[in-house]
């Protein structure tokens, strides 16, 4: 939701090319664990990668769902994106999947440390560096550990789309606040 509502302000600010955000997925609406319902846009299975710059893949509960983004569709999608010179923009426990499509080998990753099961595993059997940063940032594909690191990860995802000017533009539109424009060029960033 977040990416959503942070790449919206692209339209409000008339003189920053817009950037759409597209929702797909396998069924025509999605579900959270707290009620909140998305539609897609677009199924997956019609999407072209050729069509987009970036993917933003959310974190959620395997007992709601989520456990179908393992799908391999959503794998091709991703590696046809990063393949292409796109970026990969996860939230919690999104960067298992980029784990799973083979995209983490010799990349520093992070993703949400407090779940019931190690969800650092597959980031390991992927080759993944592991990072305890709130966010890294390597090769395109951006991690965090957690939901509070979104509005973070919204605005680098616009750093790579519309550059670091436009992006910092919107993070003081929507009052991001000093804490994530400080913490705009992380230590844990590898641009690669």
């Amino acid at each position: 939701m977040t990416i959503l509502d942070v790449c919206g302000w692209t339209e409000y600010r008339d003189h920053l090319p817009d950037v759409r955000v597209v929702v797909t997925g396998l069924h025509p609406e999605i579900r959270g664990r707290y009620g909140t319902i998305i539609r897609r846009g677009i199924a997956l299975d019609r999407v072209n990668p050729a069509d987009y710059h970036a993917v933003a893949i959310p974190g959620g509960f395997p007992d709601y769902g989520y456990g179908e983004i393992s799908d391999p569709r959503v794998h091709k999608l991703l590696r046809a994106v990063h393949t292409q010179g796109g970026t990969l923009a996860t939230l919690c426990i999104g960067n298992i999947v980029v784990a799973e499509a083979g995209l983490l080998r010799g990349k520093r990753a992070t993703t949400y440390p407090h779940s019931e099961g190690d969800n650092f595993a597959p980031l390991r059997a992927a080759g993944a560096i592991l990072d305890d940063a709130p966010v890294v940032v390597d090769d395109r594909i951006i991690s965090c550990r957690g939901p509070g690191q979104a509005i973070e990860v919204a605005l680098l995802l616009l750093d790579d789309i519309i550059g670091p000017e436009a992006s910092a533009e919107i993070g003081k539109y929507i009052v991001a606040g000093k804490a994530v424009n400080d913490r705009r060029e992380p230590t844990s960033r590898n641009r690669e």
